[in-house]
């Protein structure tokens, strides 16, 4: 017999997913907009806009054109800002938006995770995207994957930093920067809610995310239940709670 619940739980989390990516080569780009995409499958981006970045030193000068791309006139040409990802979410590339005509500037985004270790700060590179220093590529999107990095918001916080080189005529520039992700479910715990859900179930790790969640307490008895049928009122429960509905605005 199927599993009707589970079922249910997995169309939840496709919906919204929208029509698979249009593919554009190596560059090719998830679509829609900053909001995640739900499910496991779909990727989604997170923008961060050059005017939340802040320059590294406190003797940096600066500049925004008319299409809002900024760019260090004297300094170290460096720029951070912060990340903020579920945590739990799985990045798997970086972009950045802007210009590279320069033969001796370039474009560089390195993402880091930020600890601390030994009782020191420390900063951890995770991926980079270069356009080169010898190269002048122009302007539009430039793209790089990375080994995937599942966000740890407990015990790490992360920066992007953006190097220019030392261009700072204009010629290098940028207007933003996005990192690509995925959602995943959470790895399940090594004892069983349920007495009819054992780990060595195939839905034991997305039952255990339910319960997790708040969005399932099981059908009584100590169990979840997972072979009956699920109402029209069960669904709206499951739906309400995993999207967390609804607040007037």
């Amino acid at each position: 017999m199927a599993d009707h619940r589970v079922i249910a739980i997995c169309t939840l989390l496709v919906l919204g997913a929208g029509p698979a990516p249009a593919q554009t080569g190596p560059a090719a780009r998830p679509q829609g907009a900053q909001s995640p995409s739900w499910g496991t499958t779909a990727e989604s981006l997170l923008s961060v806009n050059a005017f939340s970045f802040d320059p590294t030193g406190n003797t940096e000068t600066y500049m925004t054109n008319t299409g809002y791309a900024r760019w260090s006139t004297g300094g170290a040409g460096e720029w951070v800002a912060g990340v903020n990802l579920p945590t739990g979410s799985v990045v798997t590339g970086i972009e950045i938006q802007g210009c590279d005509e320069s033969p001796g500037g370039f474009l560089q985004v390195t993402f880091l995770r930020q600890i601390v270790t030994g009782g020191s700060e420390d900063a951890q590179p995770l991926g980079l995207l270069a356009t080169g220093a010898a190269a002048t590529p122009g302007c539009g999107t430039f793209a790089a994957a990375i080994t995937p990095v599942t966000i740890d918001n407990t015990n790490a916080g992360y920066v992007l930093d953006v190097q220019q080189g030392f261009a700072f005529t204009g010629s290098v520039n940028f207007q933003a920067v996005r990192l690509r992700y995925k959602l995943q479910v959470s790895p399940p715990p090594a004892v069983a809610t349920f007495g009819d859900v054992p780990t060595t179930s195939p839905q034991f790790k997305f039952v255990e995310a339910l319960v997790a969640a708040g969005i399932t307490a099981g059908c009584g008895g100590g169990n979840y239940c997972p072979n009956d049928p699920i109402t029209r009122g069960q669904m709206a429960v499951f739906l309400a709670s995993a999207l967390g509905l609804h607040f007037p605005n």
